[in-house]
């Protein structure tokens, strides 16, 4: 037993076995790197694919609701021109009730996809109130201009926008 302890310590005392352990070291520590490099790899990936499927259609759904209530808007100003047709003029009150009802139901897809990030949804907290602030004024306007009363059309447009501010 002394004689196996003895031949095992002159072991160590090679060249050639203390190059063999450090290289054996550092593959070993090399390959536990590399595992725990794939694994924060995949879990940002996830991260990505999360973001991306919850995000991007989020990001687009606001982006159109934005763009559906200014299409609105310019549908209520073409109103206020007396020269339209009453063609021109039926085309642009289905524009903006089109418009009004896309951009209420592209903001609830917003909020629906986002509902696991109260921190993003809670920006939007005051849409509904300014929604129907804004949708009660255009409504005045269409209702004005559709008896033919611009000039009321155009107050109510006024005030209107003078009560979004607030």
């Amino acid at each position: 037993w002394c004689l196996s302890l003895k031949k095992g310590a002159a072991m160590f005392k090679s060249i050639r076995i203390k190059f063999s352990l450090m290289f054996i070291a550092i593959v070993i520590v090399l390959i536990s790197v590399t595992i725990f490099d794939a694994s924060r790899n995949n879990n940002t990936l996830a991260q990505l694919q999360e973001f991306s499927q919850q995000f991007n259609p989020a990001t687009s759904a606001i982006l159109n609701a934005d763009r559906d209530l200014y299409q609105a808007q310019l549908s209520a100003v073409s109103l206020l021109d007396k020269d339209l047709s009453d063609s021109q003029r039926q085309k642009e009150i289905q524009n903006w009730q089109d418009n009004v009802h896309q951009a209420k139901d592209r903001m609830l897809q917003f909020r629906q996809l986002l509902t696991g990030h109260p921190m993003v949804t809670s920006a939007t907290k005051d849409f509904d109130r300014q929604f129907t602030t804004w949708y009660q004024a255009s409504s005045r306007v269409i209702e004005a201009v559709k008896k033919q009363d611009f000039i009321n059309a155009k107050k109510i447009m006024i005030i209107g926008a003078g009560e979004m501010q607030t």
